[in-house]
């Protein structure tokens, strides 16, 4: 059973751009049309209509959507993190004797959300690693975006090397081609 204090501890165990207040006592016509009238507000459509989201990176879904790739890539496959038991959806995922789980990242405009972001993809990563599925080796590689102008230099650096230390490889835009060699090359 979860108690109002259950939810006030949670509360204040977060803290991000969405600040969660303690709750209180609210009165509603229709609960579901007044969560789906919040929802729409926040996130922009009902939480009843599918999302139909553009790629975080578009260059990296255009190279997973090349027809050389067709049968050898799977998109937007479940995983549950090991230990936390968190679901998250994996936009690209290839085999090549390993399974490789291809996460597309951009980094946000402060320090602290990019280093809170990098802390999360590390920790997931490294559990997803430590902890085959079904016998599968699996491998976690972060494709990450450096928005000039959003993101200082030294910010990405110790994004990429914090990743690097928890064995997440880290591929870079700039290096976008030599992975699509790779992937093409090795995909099966």
């Amino acid at each position: 059973t979860r108690s109002e204090d259950d939810l006030v501890r949670f509360i204040g165990t977060r803290a991000n751009e969405i600040v969660l207040t303690p709750p209180r006592p609210i009165k509603v016509g229709d609960p579901t049309e007044t969560l789906d009238g919040l929802y729409r507000e926040l996130f922009g459509r009902p939480s009843s209509e599918p999302q139909q989201r553009e790629p975080l990176i578009p260059e990296l879904d255009r190279l997973f959507r090349r027809e050389s790739l067709l049968g050898r890539a799977r998109f937007n496959v479940p995983v549950t993190v090991p230990l936390l038991g968190q679901s998250l959806v994996v936009p690209y995922v290839f085999s090549n004797g390993v399974e490789n789980l291809v996460r597309p990242e951009v980094l946000s405009r402060t320090e602290g959300h990019s280093l809170n972001k990098a802390e999360r993809l590390a920790l997931e990563g490294d559990l997803i690693q430590r902890h085959p599925e079904k016998d599968q080796e699996r491998k976690v590689i972060v494709v990450l975006q450096l928005v000039s102008g959003r993101a200082p230099e030294s910010v990405q650096k110790r994004v990429c090397d914090l990743l690097k230390e928890y064995r997440i490889r880290v591929v870079q835009m700039a290096a976008l081609d030599e992975f699509a060699a790779e992937v093409e090359a090795s995909a099966h």
